[in-house]
């Protein structure tokens, strides 16, 4: 069982929509350059924290935590109340569109930095809270956990 966690830092952004274009009578599809900046920073610091990496095979646990700074209008009392307990963060970027970032950054099949298929993920995550004291930056936190032995031993063969 292997283990690798890294920190991206920066607000975790999300997945965004496919963009469709024009192309004379057919339509095309293209990725927002956002998104392929996002994900070649998480691929990049997933490199950083593995250099010599090879894909993984088989079933990955992952759990991605996001901080995101408190809002400036907050009220002194609601900011220690946030610092006090570790608040839940419910604005956008969502949740899904967080993990699906990552994932396609770690092991779509035109990127495949971590494993070979983002299919084989098994998400814990990802948990989205305020930061602790704003003079924490915010980040993302992504722990990845190769687990073969969760494969049946006989009758699996894996492509």
């Amino acid at each position: 069982m292997e283990c690798i966690e890294f920190v991206v830092p920066g607000l975790a952004t999300g997945q965004g929509r496919a963009r469709f274009a024009r192309v004379g009578k057919g339509v095309r599809t293209y990725e927002r350059t956002e998104d392929m900046e996002a994900k070649d920073r998480v691929g990049w610091y997933f490199m950083q924290a593995a250099p010599g990496h090879k894909l993984w095979v088989g079933p990955v646990e992952m759990r991605i935590e996001c901080t995101f700074p408190w809002p400036k209008s907050w009220p002194r009392w609601m900011r220690e109340w946030a610092a006090a307990e570790r608040r839940l963060y419910l604005k956008k970027p969502d949740a899904s569109n967080v993990l699906k970032l990552v994932e396609d950054a770690l092991g779509s099949p035109k990127r495949q930095v971590a494993m070979r298929d983002d299919c084989v993920v098994t998400p814990d995550g990802p948990h989205r809270y305020y930061v602790q004291s704003n003079d924490e930056p915010p980040c993302m936190l992504v722990r990845m956990t190769h687990r073969p032995e969760l494969l049946p031993t006989k009758g699996w063969a894996i492509k």
